[in-house]
């Protein structure tokens, strides 16, 4: 495998990694804080030496179904946050706030809206919407 032959590359490491992250669950063993800063240089790294799916199919594991599952959109929260109990009432809403504090231009969090198909999308983005403060 000399084309992952980079110095200071781990490739059993970043492979434990990556399923550790897209899995969401440590390792045995204390393997949870591994990370993939941990054992890729950071040249290859931000060179886009390697993916996480590439990482599996070189590990020879299967990469699982790419079929789409429904529809989704991201809607970032710049500068402040709508109200989050009023975001958890719409169905297919999922907020990640950052724990940054509000400030203007700065991006604190966003929702990932999900549905089943567009029209649903659409009408669920539409509440979403109406909840953000267009001063912020």
């Amino acid at each position: 495998m000399d084309a992952f032959a980079l110095p200071g590359f781990d490739l059993g490491a970043f492979v434990r990694a990556t399923l550790a992250e897209d899995l969401g669950e440590g390792l045995p063993g204390g393997g949870h804080d591994i990370t993939a800063e941990s054992v890729i240089p950071a040249d290859a790294r931000f060179a886009g030496v390697m993916d996480s799916r590439e990482a599996i199919t070189v590990a020879g594991l299967p990469l699982g179904s790419t079929a789409l599952r429904g529809e989704s959109v991201m809607v970032n929260f710049i500068g402040s946050a709508p109200d989050t109990a009023a975001l958890a009432r719409i169905e297919g809403v999922h907020v990640h706030l950052y724990g940054k504090a509000p400030k203007p231009l700065r991006k604190i969090g966003h929702a990932t809206v999900t549905a089943p198909d567009e029209a649903t999308l659409l009408a669920r983005l539409a509440r979403v919407e109406a909840l953000i403060d267009p001063a912020a």
